[in-house]
C-alpha cells in the first residue's frame, strides 16, 4: 500500500521551496547571461565592421564564433546544470572561456588601447551575480593575469594602458567579491526562511512536502518502507482565548521540540500548519 492509498492525499503548495527558488534564479541568470553575451558581441560585431583594420576578418570569425558558442553549448547545457552540482564549475568555465575570446579580441584589435579592452571587466561584474567569493577571486586573478599577459604579447601595448586595465580589474574583483558575500547571506537567509517555519524550527509545509515526494519515489523505486507520523496539538484555539497567543506560540514549540527531539538525526519534521505536524522516518 502507497501513502496515496493510505488516504494521506496532498496537493503541492503554490508557494515556491528554497531549492525550487535558487534553481530558478540559476534559471534566469543564464537567460540574463546569453542575453548579455548576444548583445555585446553585436557591439563588438559592429565595431569590427565599422573600424576596419588588418585582422577584421579573424575578428569578426571570432566574435561570431563566440556567439555561437554561447547559444549552442553554454545556454542549451546550462540550463539542464542549474539543478546539478556542475552548475557553478560549468558557469566558471564560461567566465574563463569569455576571457580567452575578448583576450583574443584585444590582441587582433591591438593590444590594451583598443576599446574592446573594457568588455574584459563585462564577465568579472556579472560574475558576482551568482558565485561564490572564492570563485570570484579566482577569476579576478585570472583576468588580471589576461590584461597582462594581452598588454605584453601585442604590437601596440601601451605599460599604461595595461596598468590602468590591470588595475581596474582588480578594483571590479574586490566590488564584487564584496556583492558575491552579500549576496550569498542574503540568498542563505531567504532559502532558509523558506524552508523552515520562524516559530518553531521545522521544515515549512512547502519544504516536508518536497522531501516526503521524494521520499515516496525513493521508496516505490527501492522498495524500501518510510513510516509518516501526524501530529497536532488539541484544543489550540482556546488556549490562544485564554491563555493569550504567546501561550498557544508557547504550546507549538514544546511541540516542535518535542518530535525534534524524539527523532533520529535522519528524521524529518515539519509543520504542516497551524496546529499540525508530521515526521517522516525513513527506512522504518
Amino acid at each position: 500500500m502507497t501513502w496515496e492509498n493510505a488516504g494521506f492525499h496532498m496537493r503541492r503548495p503554490a508557494v515556491r521551496g528554497g531549492v525550487e527558488l535558487e534553481h530558478s534564479y540559476w534559471r534566469s541568470y543564464v537567460h540574463v547571461g546569453v542575453v548579455s553575451y548576444l548583445l555585446g558581441g553585436v557591439a563588438v560585431l559592429g565595431y569590427a565592421l565599422g573600424a576596419g583594420g588588418a585582422h577584421r576578418v579573424a575578428l569578426v570569425a571570432l566574435d561570431v564564433a563566440s556567439m555561437a558558442a554561447t547559444i549552442t553549448v553554454f545556454w542549451w547545457i546550462g540550463l539542464r546544470l542549474v539543478d546539478t552540482p556542475w552548475r557553478t564549475p560549468f558557469f566558471a568555465t564560461w567566465t574563463l572561456s569569455t576571457y580567452l575570446f575578448v583576450g583574443v579580441g584585444i590582441g587582433l584589435d591591438g593590444g590594451t588601447r583598443s576599446p574592446l579592452s573594457y568588455l574584459l571587466v563585462m564577465p568579472l561584474l556579472f560574475a558576482g551575480l551568482a558565485y561564490s567569493r572564492r570563485t570570484v577571486v579566482t577569476l579576478t586573478a585570472v583576468g588580471v593575469v589576461v590584461a597582462v599577459v594581452v598588454g605584453a604579447t601585442t604590437d601596440r601595448g601601451s605599460a599604461a594602458a595595461t596598468a590602468l586595465l590591470a588595475t581596474a580589474m582588480a578594483v571590479a574583483g574586490v566590488l564584487t567579491s564584496a556583492m558575491a558575500r552579500s549576496r550569498a547571506r542574503l540568498t542563505g537567509a531567504l532559502v532558509e526562511a523558506a524552508n523552515h517555519d520562524s516559530l518553531t524550527g521545522c521544515m515549512t509545509r512547502r519544504a516536508f512536502y518536497e522531501r516526503l515526494h521524494h521520499e515516496a519515489r525513493r521508496a516505490q523505486r527501492y522498495g524500501t518502507p518510510f513510516t509518516l507520523v501526524l501530529a497536532d496539538l488539541d484544543n489550540l484555539k482556546a488556549l490562544n482565548d485564554h491563555g493569550g497567543h504567546e501561550a498557544g506560540d508557547e504550546a507549538l514549540r514544546a511541540l516542535s521540540d518535542a518530535l525534534r527531539t524524539a527523532s533520529r538525526g535522519t528524521d524529518l519534521v515539519g509543520r504542516l500548519g497551524g496546529d499540525e505536524f508530521a515526521v517522516i522516518l525513513p527506512e522504518s
